[in-house]
């Protein structure tokens, strides 16, 4: 079985495909959600010829909806650029830990991620779990290594308690990133990233 050689130039490029396909799913959401706002407004213009009070109703919820739709859409934008901005500094580190379990489980789908005529569905997710924390197995990762490219289902079939990963941790949110198995990886640049977390 060959090894791929990981640095952080490789690491830095998982990072970031796992934090844009994050991104894609919480636009499903902010787009989701706008659809409910659109919803919402309809409401408001056909109750709002009904009578007084229920336009003040239907406007009050409308305004709500509207102001934590914009928050949560700005929150969003503003913590995708701050990871993206410490990943390209570097400002992760990378410890040797063993695992301690391997789970299966299903999510939802979000609505906005199927098609309009579909019934709601489930997709299968996969976490691993380490001293420092718990790890959602992205779709897929490693493109960049011919030997080890693998989709969650390898991740999580190869993957087994007690085996060592290189783990991922960023350094201010103490959250893992990403984890690579040492039977595949030889991580090749130590360095600064070679700190335990705190």
């Amino acid at each position: 079985m060959n090894k791929s050689l990981l640095s952080t130039d490789k690491i830095q490029v998982d990072l970031k495909r796992i934090l844009n396909l994050q991104f894609r799913h919480n636009l499903g959401i902010i787009l989701y959600n706008f659809l409910a706002l659109g919803g919402t407004l309809l409401l408001f213009v056909i109750v709002s010829q009904a009578s007084q009070i229920w336009y003040w109703i239907t406007f009050s919820i409308f305004i709500a909806m509207l102001v934590w739709w914009c928050l949560s859409a700005l929150f969003k934008v503003i913590s995708h650029v701050r990871l993206n901005s410490q990943i390209d500094k570097g400002d992760f580190s990378v410890t040797t830990e063993a695992l301690i379990n391997v789970d299966a489980g299903e999510e939802e789908v979000p609505k906005t991620q199927i098609t309009p005529h579909a019934k709601p569905s489930r997709r299968k997710v996969s976490i691993l779990k380490f001293p420092s924390g718990t790890w959602f197995i992205p779709e897929s990762l490693y493109e960049w290594s011919r030997e080890n490219k693998m989709s969650y289902a390898d991740i999580r079939d190869t993957s087994e308690v007690g085996d060592e990963f290189y783990v991922v941790i960023y350094n201010k949110s103490k959250k893992i990133g990403c984890a690579y198995n040492k039977k595949f990886f030889n991580l090749i640049e130590h360095s600064k990233h070679d700190d335990k977390p705190e």
